[in-house]
């Protein structure tokens, strides 16, 4: 039996484009004018009641899950959990200060960025592939996968 050695060719997995575009909306996708600052709407909805503790722990497990789904080393999850738990204790914060505490400490991009740190590493996702799809979206991205 030989082995094919040919690369083949996948399109991106749909979860990683909702991962980027949820850590954008809620980490960086508000421009704070006359500044180079952006901010999320992570801090905005922890102002409302139960909602604002729970979509950024669903965000976090969503981004865990896609960890474990792309075979992220444990130590990779762990983080993603450990980061998802800072923000939520800083959001719980009262009187406002973890609503403003949660715009600076951008947790969702953290996971976000260690996710795509393994799948480059794994050779899974090209450097050219992590343009902001929702501002500029590509032809046709693709991930090259060399059989095994």
């Amino acid at each position: 039996m030989t082995v094919d050695s040919t690369p083949k060719t996948y399109k991106r997995p749909t979860g990683l484009k909702v991962a980027r575009f949820l850590a954008w909306l809620l980490d960086n996708s508000i421009k704070i004018p006359f500044t180079k600052k952006k901010i999320g709407l992570d801090g905005l909805i922890g102002l409302v009641p139960a909602l604002g503790d729970a979509v950024p722990i669903l965000m976090t497990a969503y981004t865990m899950g896609l960890g474990i789904y792309y075979k992220a080393p444990l130590s990779v999850v762990a983080r993603m959990g450990v980061n998802g738990v800072i923000d939520s204790f800083l959001g719980a914060i009262p009187l406002g200060i973890g609503d403003l505490l949660d715009f600076a400490f951008k947790s969702h991009k953290m996971n976000l960025d260690m996710l795509e740190k393994h799948l480059q590493e794994q050779h899974l996702l090209n450097p050219e592939d992590l343009v902001d799809e929702w501002l500029y979206p590509p032809s046709e991205a693709v991930i090259d996968v060399q059989a095994k």
